[in-house]
């Protein structure tokens, strides 16, 4: 096998070879000198569950050229093919755990193929997009995008002013997302969009993401216990959430819905380390506890909904009796918790 890897290896070069481009095997099992990603010492164990030998994606290169972008060697410039998808899996090791990399049934095992094997975009390592591309493409396989509404990867069309995802262009320009000036995502907007699954944790490593919408999906399992701290408004409402609300959310959150999901305990943990919100909508989930007195640490607080709920006790005089905050609307279940200073009034 590995010998035949190596003529595979030899005869890409001239774009007629059904390239090997990923062979793996439980490295702690199977003795492997030809495996990508590597089984030397410093490479780990490879990934499980190897899937067929694919031809490389893309257009073929005329007879007796070496792929488009490299020196005669490879995809990429320097490197060997097998090298870049060893140096590609140990780069996405640092967002994924590697189990789930390896995992070619899970978002993370089907994206870093996808990335390596079948996106015509064909990234080298270190490329600045890398991770966000790899990212996105989880968000996509978590979240079941080949049944979404609008902008799956098969569509003929999108209508959220961008291309299908998954497609060769910049991931700037899929449906739903927008970068700023230097490339990098800081918009997802993808309401009612049938995403159904679970949100994946990878998404604190999006640097730069400022606004996230998936209202009104199917989305399951817990609300990710971090994302990154430049977040700023953050809408889940109108999901099938369950779990405790992380109180490790961005401490920059503006705005954060949270409505109509099955979310419950309590929200002290959350108001701590959140102090600039000026929208927190939690109505109708199963939320519990006493509205805690840290609600008057938030100066910046116009639109508070606490109501459908389990809270019990009563407004703090805190929060009645400041005069640093105005809230315009502070909504509770009046039979379960008493208030004089809400709006509506109880």
């Amino acid at each position: 096998v590995c010998r035949q890897k190596e003529d595979a290896d030899d005869a890409e070069s001239d774009g007629t070879s059904d390239y090997l481009m990923w062979l793996s095997v439980d490295c702690d099992r199977v003795e492997c000198d030809c495996c990508s990603p590597s089984c030397d010492e410093n490479g780990g164990g490879g990934p499980g569950p190897a899937p067929s030998p694919t031809p490389r994606p893309g257009p073929t290169p005329p007879s007796g050229s070496p792929p488009s972008g490299s020196p005669g060697d490879g995809i990429c410039p320097g490197i060997s093919d097998d090298d870049r998808i060893q140096e590609i899996f140990d780069e996405l090791s640092e967002i994924s755990d590697q189990d789930e990399l390896n995992d070619l049934d899970t978002p993370q095992g089907k994206s870093i193929v996808w990335l390596v094997t079948e996106d015509e975009k064909q990234l080298c390592p270190g490329d600045d997009t890398l991770a966000q591309r790899y990212i996105l493409s989880v968000l996509y396989y978590s979240t079941n995008g080949d049944d979404w509404t609008d902008c799956s990867q098969d569509a003929s069309n999108c209508d959220r002013n961008g291309d299908p995802w998954l497609s060769s262009n910049s991931e700037c320009e899929w449906g739903g997302v927008q970068c700023n000036m230097r490339g990098f995502v800081e918009t997802i907007e993808l309401d009612v969009n049938n995403l159904d699954g679970a949100i994946p944790t990878e998404m604190k490593d999006l640097e730069f993401l400022d606004i996230l919408n998936f209202e009104n999906n199917n989305l399951s399992g817990e609300i990710p216990e971090e994302f990154n701290d430049t977040l700023i408004r953050l809408r889940l409402n109108k999901n099938q959430l369950t779990g405790t609300i992380p109180g490790t959310l961005s401490s920059r959150l503006v705005a954060l819905y949270l409505a109509d999901n099955d979310l419950e305990g309590t929200i002290d943990d959350l108001l701590e380390g959140t102090k600039s919100l000026n929208r927190l909508e939690l109505e109708n989930n199963r939320l519990s506890g006493d509205i805690p007195t840290s609600l008057s640490e938030l100066p910046s607080l116009k639109i508070a909904r606490f109501n459908d709920n389990d809270f019990e006790g009563s407004m703090p005089d805190e929060v009645c009796n400041n005069p640093d905050q105005n809230i315009a609307i502070l909504a509770v279940d009046c039979d379960k918790v008493a208030c004089d200073c809400c709006t509506p009034a109880c």
